[in-house]
């Protein structure tokens, strides 16, 4: 008799749905890449492979959804700066629900948006400050506020409107400034990246923080930043 993995295997092949039993009949797939040179890619999964998987998994008394990026868009998820926290959830909830595979990157030449962390520890963020001149760590402190119920206590990356109130307004009317808010924006997230990889490539070289600590100011969150995640249930009635 072949182990629970073996039995997997065959039933994903189409071999044999003898001695196996599924704790759900759901296939959940995360799709995760850059979106401007993955484009195509995108497309022809959405128009030619996403459609046989669903007939095959139907076959097999199976339901196949896709949790893809660009769909769903939900400006709130942005401004807050919660994408990449929320997408990770739903990549953990697909690998619970799916009985198949639950995880498909596509990776080309284009590296993707290096967010701000939301969240960033007390102490780890103080150390940070400590290797900035202080004519320069205003900006953190403007953006950052000190969360002293959380133990332990952590600095929290403000929603973008806290200072920048025009940035989510869709009124024609207020249509120059929420412009003006989206290009500020820009700057402010740019310059509080460098602030930020200045600081952790000169605490990391202090032996103040790890390698892995200093990499989460460089890393990329992929897709993540630009839209949140709606399931599709390819075909299903």
């Amino acid at each position: 008799m072949a182990s629970p993995r073996g039995a997997l295997m065959e039933v994903l092949r189409g071999q044999s749905t003898e001695g196996l039993k599924l704790r759900s009949n759901v296939v959940r797939v995360f799709v995760s890449s850059t979106f401007t040179d993955m484009s195509s890619e995108r497309n022809a999964l959405l128009d030619k492979t996403y459609p046989e998987l669903q007939a095959f998994c139907q076959s097999q008394g199976l339901v196949f959804e896709v949790v893809d990026m660009r769909w769903g868009l939900q400006d709130a998820i942005d401004v807050d700066h919660m994408t990449t926290e929320l997408c990770l959830q739903e990549i953990e909830a697909c690998k619970k629900v799916s009985v198949g595979p639950s995880f498909i990157a596509l990776l080309g030449n284009r590296y993707g948006h290096r967010p701000i962390p939301r969240v960033l520890p007390g102490k780890q963020f103080e150390v940070l400050l400590s290797k900035l001149p202080q004519d320069q760590v205003g900006l953190l402190h403007q953006w950052f506020r000190k969360d002293n119920n959380a133990v332990p206590p952590v600095y929290v990356l403000q929603p973008i409107t806290t200072l920048l109130p025009h940035y989510n307004d869709l009124q024609p009317e207020k249509r120059p400034l929420q412009d003006d808010s989206v290009i500020s924006w820009r700057y402010t997230e740019a310059r509080l990246l460098h602030l930020l990889r200045t600081a952790a490539v000169q605490a990391e070289e202090d032996g103040d923080i790890t390698v892995e600590q200093k990499h989460q100011f460089f890393k990329s969150g992929q897709s993540l930043p630009m839209s949140w995640t709606s399931h599709v249930r390819i075909g299903a009635s």
